[in-house]
Parts: C-alpha cells; sequence; structure tokens
C-alpha cells in the first residue's frame, strides 16, 4: 500500500503534473525522496524512459533514484571542470550525445545542494544548446521540466581542487533564479 502525499506533497505532486519545475527541499525525514521517486515514477508513465533523466552528483545517490552521476548523462569523467563552455564543447562534438539529451523532457536532480551554481549553469546551457529551436533555447533548460531534491542545510556543495575559484552554492546560480525564482 502507497504512502498518502500530505498537503505540501501534494501541492508539489499537482505542480508536477501540470508541468511546472518543482523543487523539494526540507530537512532530514521531510519526504523529499519518497515524493522524487513517486514523481519519477509518473514522469516514466507517461514518457518512454529515454525521455526522462534521473541523475545526483554521487553515485550513491544517483542509483538510490534509479539514476546515474550528472558526469556519466553527459559522459565526462571525475574531475572535469564544470563550466558552460568547458561542458558545452564537450558534448556538442558527440551527436549521439545531443540526440540523448535532446529527447528528454523531464530532468531529475536529487541531492541538489551539493551541487555548486557552475554544474547548474552549465547543465541549463547545454540543456538549451541541444534544444530543437531556438524558441526553446530561450528558454530555462531548454522548455524541459526539472524537478530537484535537496536539504539546502545539509551538505556543502562538493568540488574539486581543480575547480574556479568563487563557484557558490547551487542556490545562487543564475538558472536557480530563472527556474524558481530564488531561494
Amino acid at each position: 500500500m502507497e504512502s498518502k502525499l500530505d498537503f505540501n506533497q501534494l501541492r508539489a505532486f499537482h505542480a508536477f503534473q501540470r508541468g511546472h519545475c518543482v523543487a523539494l527541499l526540507g530537512g532530514a525525514g521531510s519526504g523529499k525522496s519518497f515524493l522524487l521517486r513517486r514523481l519519477l515514477r509518473e514522469a516514466l508513465k507517461k514518457y518512454d524512459a529515454e525521455c526522462v533523466m534521473a541523475c545526483a552528483w554521487t553515485n550513491q545517490c544517483a542509483t538510490a533514484i534509479g539514476g546515474r552521476t550528472i558526469h556519466a548523462w553527459f559522459g565526462v569523467q571525475c574531475g572535469f571542470v564544470f563550466s558552460k563552455e568547458n561542458l558545452w564543447s564537450r558534448v556538442k562534438e558527440d551527436k549521439a550525445m545531443c540526440d540523448v539529451l535532446r529527447k528528454v523532457k523531464v530532468l531529475f536532480v536529487d541531492e541538489i545542494s551539493v551541487l555548486k551554481q557552475n554544474v547548474l549553469d552549465a547543465v541549463d546551457w547545454v540543456m538549451r544548446h541541444v534544444a530543437e529551436s531556438d524558441r526553446l533555447s530561450s528558454i530555462p533548460m531548454g522548455a524541459r521540466q526539472l524537478v530537484v531534491a535537496g536539504d539546502p542545510y545539509q551538505l556543502e556543495p562538493i568540488g574539486l581542487n581543480n575547480e574556479i575559484e568563487g563557484e557558490k552554492h547551487v542556490f545562487s546560480a543564475r538558472s536557480w533564479f530563472l527556474i524558481f525564482g530564488g531561494f
């Protein structure tokens, strides 16, 4: 028997069903992971699996939602320095990768709070540039639905020694403000 959604979870569920981007933010035990998996199942009922991208920064988190790491989705190695330019130059040369990303309708990112702003901005940039039309390329994520989950107070962003100095928390990313209107 499936658990019932509380009032806030139900609001997020209905927003998702209407095609809105959804941020599931809260502390431990607030039901983020439960709702994320539920929304993922809903997306897979609506779309073919190739249209649903489920990912996280770490393999453990990605595996927990049946997804892959962000690195794996974009075909880059650990240690890759995420920037709009770096990621786009990697993806645009790979026609098969562009075709895979072009098919995505819904993007799920678990443990969003461990991402730095440069990662979300780079993913947004690439998803805009693989969009099938100029009109879609002017819309955040290339008009794809984004569902994120995380605890903004649990973990600091995870970075690498070779990353650009001064990169901040994902919640200060330009794309975060365009998609969710702030934190």
